[in-house]
């Protein structure tokens, strides 16, 4: 993926030019599948998979966050539970993940 922020900006950060939409989402779409860039690309498609791999490393962030604070969760349950609660707890745990988790 090429730098080209300095095409799509002027110095006082205003946007010039005009953005392909359609470049913009084969970016995001080919960043989605996989799919590697292919030798010459486009400002707009370079944006769009940039910005795609921006949403992902967000989201793969947020969910971290979650799967910590579930784990943190489990370890004060096992602490304060008996062992047998704690098992009633997980399996419990476990049925609702199952239904609800995708």
């Amino acid at each position: 993926m090429s730098d080209n922020k300095s095409q799509l900006r002027d110095e006082s950060g205003a946007l010039i030019g005009g953005l392909d939409v359609l470049e913009y989402n084969k970016g995001i779409e080919d960043f989605k599948q996989g799919v590697a860039p292919p030798d010459v690309t486009s400002t707009s498609y370079d944006l769009g998979r940039q910005r795609a791999a921006e949403r992902a490393a967000d989201r793969q962030s947020i969910l971290d966050q979650i799967e910590k604070r579930e784990q943190e969760t489990r370890n004060r349950m096992r602490e304060a539970l008996t062992p047998e609660m704690f098992e009633a707890y997980e399996k419990k745990l476990a049925e609702i993940d199952a239904k609800y988790k995708k």
